[in-house]
């Protein structure tokens, strides 16, 4: 099932355009993206509720992330997650990101 488009936000990495969805609930924020035209593998990941923001850029490094793990969006299957204490959550993701990827 396909995100609904007025919750979600949409963002073009390496030419494949993807849609992402911010969720709250009582354990925290959930982040979920698939592709935007035809739907397969769902990525998941959370954050607590004390984390900043979940802006265009830190998607951006979620999906370029979890794809390097083997996320497999044009595939159908159970969800990929990506847990929250990751090393991407952890180490990987700075408030220079934005300057790499020219955003």
């Amino acid at each position: 099932m396909a995100f609904p488009k007025k919750a979600s936000r949409s963002i073009t990495i390496n030419g494949e355009k993807y849609r992402w969805l911010i969720s709250r609930d009582d354990y925290g924020i959930g982040l979920y993206v698939e592709l935007y035209d035809n739907p397969a593998q769902k990525l998941t990941t959370g954050f607590s509720d004390d984390y900043q923001a979940i802006t265009p850029v830190l998607v951006r490094e979620i999906i370029l992330y979890g794809l390097a793990q083997g996320y497999t969006p044009h595939k159908k299957g159970q969800n990929f997650c990506l847990h929250e204490n990751s090393p991407l959550v952890v180490e990987n993701l700075t408030t220079n990101a934005a300057y790499r990827y020219n955003w």
